[in-house]
């Protein structure tokens, strides 16, 4: 069986991606299975230089929601290596795949994955490769559910060092888009982890194509709206997708305890968006109306209120509209006051004449026909 670094003995492949494998691996210094990253490139010696530098840094990392580097280095083909604690679990990309997640639930891995970065970000490091692949979901014996663990930070990057083109920086998918120009702070890790959100929300990642196409998304398209969640829900996590790094919260500790807040307020019942629901259709279909369904709602109302009375009132007299026809309206003639009495309007007049000579005609032909008799 094959060793790295005269050390580690590959048992199995737990997965490969386009620029790594991951490896159950023994330890035989440590007598202790781990899981070994296995990069399937090298770098230069400057590389090489500022990967090795980074082991003190990452290897701080206790958070119980960061899983535990132990050991980073070159093997002898120039491959970087990183040995990290073995986690028995579910990737948290696997969960996401069965849809739409409960809402609280997902807040509250949220909240432990910005705890996780929280600790890196004060350390001096990010984690630059977020994404739903690189958490892992695991239960401890007797908990009701599982937590959210970071897995890794072994391809950080020290805060405060040069970043290349040639790096590693992260997946098309999740990449923030201050990572076009090679840049990525903490607040790209917070970005990461909107999507990260937004994706447990929809069931669907927040954008989607090629690696051309997906990092002009980054740049440019505003993420689809999450209009079926409590609006609280909503806007904390469309603020970490603002396309400004600056413009994003700062602090990934205010983040985890914003998110833990609203987990604490959300009804466990709360569910996710079918995509159809958070923005992709029309219409978002929720049990409650959001705000901005309320607010076309009563437009709406408004609008047929202005009608009715542009139409009732169009029937009592003229009405020259912008972009309309004149619509003439009968005109209503009222009897006019004078001293001597009421003088009618000419054809109420002749109405009223005509009607008089009709009953005295009458009252005539009656004298006759009793004279007769």
């Amino acid at each position: 069986m094959k060793q790295i670094a005269d050390r580690y003995r590959l048992e199995e492949s737990l997965g490969k991606g386009t620029s790594s494998e991951v490896f159950r691996a023994w330890d035989t210094q440590m007598e202790r299975p781990v899981a070994l990253k296995l990069m399937t490139h090298g770098g230069d010696l400057a590389v090489q230089t500022r990967f090795l530098g980074e082991r003190a840094v990452i290897g701080q990392l206790c958070s119980l929601y960061t899983v535990p580097v132990f050991d980073m280095g070159v093997a002898a083909d120039g491959r970087f290596y990183v040995a990290m604690q073995l986690v028995e679990g579910q990737p948290l990309a696997t969960r996401f795949a069965a849809g739409p997640q409960p809402v609280r639930q997902l807040l509250l891995w949220g909240a432990q994955i910005a705890e996780a970065l929280a600790e890196a970000h004060a350390a001096g490091a990010v984690h630059r490769n977020l994404k739903p692949a690189n958490v892992m979901l695991e239960t401890a014996p007797g908990a009701s559910a599982p937590i959210a663990r970071v897995l890794n930070f072994g391809i950080a990057a020290v805060a405060d060092s040069p970043v290349t083109s040639s790096d590693p920086v992260g997946t098309p998918q999740y990449m923030p888009p201050e990572a076009r120009d090679g840049t990525h702070g903490p607040a790209g890790d917070l970005y990461q982890l909107g999507l990260i959100l937004h994706e447990g929300l929809r069931g669907v990642p927040c954008f989607e194509g090629s690696a051309e196409a997906l990092m002009r998304a980054h740049l440019r398209n505003a993420p689809p709206p999450l209009l079926g969640v409590d609006a609280s829900v909503s806007d904390t996590i469309m603020r970490l997708l603002v396309k400004s790094p600056r413009a994003r919260p700062q602090s990934a500790a205010e983040v985890a305890a914003t998110l833990r807040v609203l987990a604490n307020t959300t009804p466990e019942t709360a569910q996710g968006l079918a995509p159809a629901e958070s923005g992709d259709s029309p219409a978002a279909q929720s049990d409650t109306p959001s705000i901005v369904g309320k607010v076309w709602m009563l437009t709406s109302l408004s609008l047929l209120l202005v009608l009715a009375g542009i139409l009732i009132s169009s029937r009592l007299g003229k009405w020259d509209l912008p972009g309309s026809r004149v619509v003439d309206a009968p005109p209503i003639a009222f009897p006019q006051s004078t001293s001597s009495g009421w003088i009618l309007p000419p054809a109420a007049a002749a109405a009223s004449a005509a009607a008089a000579q009709e009953k005295a005609d009458a009252n005539k032909a009656a004298g006759t026909s009793a004279a007769h008799e």
